[in-house]
Parts: structure tokens; sequence; C-alpha cells
């Protein structure tokens, strides 16, 4: 029976590890959209004010208009390919599996449910988790899980089987 609680558990951390991995990686992509923006639209203004000594060449108008077209062409497909609310989902997702994690490890350390109850409960959170995340974890990102060492996926250590034996589960 407590080969249950392991492989929830298991399965808990790997979502978990998954979905940081998932939002760090949209995270970083986002900067690539919004932080050269940033910059065009200050470099627009530079040039737009430039003095000059009365003296605004075409050119300094061209440069910013190209600058304010790529502003508004990199703001763009950053609104459309949606990293910034990927990585928010994602990142929240990993932070309610790192939760549920502990939930469990207080169960089992606390001796509160048994075994069946304790999965139930588990199962039912992770359900809510998985329909309040309208987004998928991409695939490569499972394929980098299962590449990771076994003593980084499974951690034994945190729930003993000595402890999982003597609460009777």
């Amino acid at each position: 029976m407590e080969n249950g609680i392991i492989q929830i558990y298991n399965k808990l951390r790997k979502y978990r590890w998954c979905h940081f991995s998932a939002g760090k990686f949209y995270s970083n992509k986002n900067k690539w959209f919004t932080i050269p923006p940033i910059i065009f639209a200050s470099a627009t203004s530079f040039v737009i004010l430039e003095d000059n000594n009365n003296n605004y060449t075409k050119v300094n108008h061209y440069l910013g208009a190209c600058l304010s077209m790529l502003t508004a062409m990199l703001s763009g497909v950053s609104m459309h390919l949606n990293y910034n609310a990927k990585s928010e989902c994602h990142m929240m997702s990993g932070k309610s599996y790192d939760e549920l994690i502990t939930k469990l490890e207080i169960y089992i350390k606390f001796k509160t449910h048994r075994e069946e109850e304790i999965i139930k409960i588990i199962e039912e959170d992770m359900l809510n988790i998985k329909r309040n995340n309208k987004f998928h974890i991409p695939q490569w990102i499972f394929d980098n899980y299962r590449e990771l060492p076994d003593e980084d996926k499974y951690y034994f250590n945190l729930l003993p089987k000595t402890n999982l034996q003597e609460t009777n589960l």
C-alpha cells in the first residue's frame, strides 16, 4: 500500500519540477520580446527630442519611425505569443504542487489520515491544479525530466519506508 503514496509523491515532484521549468522557460522567452521594446521606446524618445541645434534631419525622423515600428511589432508579437501568461500560470501550478508536497508530508508525519484517504485528497487537489492551468507542459520538458538522474527525481529519504510502515497505512 505504501507504494501508492510514494508514487503520488514522485508524481507531485515531477509536476512541480516540470511546471517550474516551463515557467522559467517562458519567462526567459518573454524577456526577449519585452526588454527590447523598452530600449527602443527610450531610444525613440531620445531621437525625437534630440535638438541638434534645430537641425532636425530626415535621418532622425526615419530612425525614430523605425524604432517606433520595432517597438510596436515586438510588443504585438509578445502579446500574441502570450509568454508572460504562460510563465505565470506554470509558476503558480509549480507552487501549488509544492504546497501539495508539503501537505502530503504533513499528513504522513502526523498520521492524520489513512493512506487511501490521503491518496484521494491529493489526487483531487492535483485535478484542481490541472483544471486551473490552461497551458500544457511542453513534451520536451517531460523529456528533460526523464534524463535527470534518479536521485534528483525520487526522494525516498523524505518518505522513508519505515515511517510509512509505522503509520500502518
